[in-house]
């Protein structure tokens, strides 16, 4: 299996956690972030994102960790994905 479907194959598995899972690690992004692990918090964001790809507030926040962490430019792009998504 290639490298690309064993990620997609991963993320399907991924998809399947239980919804406190899902947010579990969305909460750890949080308390990353607001402890100043911006590094840190901006991956495990990343995750919570694809965890729960529908969830605006997922994508809002890890706008706001790029942010935090000086990659305005990509911040901007996950904030207007979340802006479209809650519409």
């Amino acid at each position: 299996m290639t490298s690309g479907l064993t990620a997609v194959a991963h993320l399907a598995d991924l998809l399947r956690l239980p919804r406190a899972q899902r947010d579990a690690v969305f909460a750890l992004g949080e308390r990353e972030l607001a402890n100043g692990q911006t590094e840190q918090a901006i991956e495990t964001l990343q995750i919570a994102a694809q965890l729960d790809p529908l969830n605006p507030t997922r994508f809002r926040r890890l706008g706001d960790a790029l942010r935090a962490g000086g990659r305005v430019a990509e911040a901007d792009l996950y904030t207007q994905f979340a802006q479209e998504l809650a519409r």
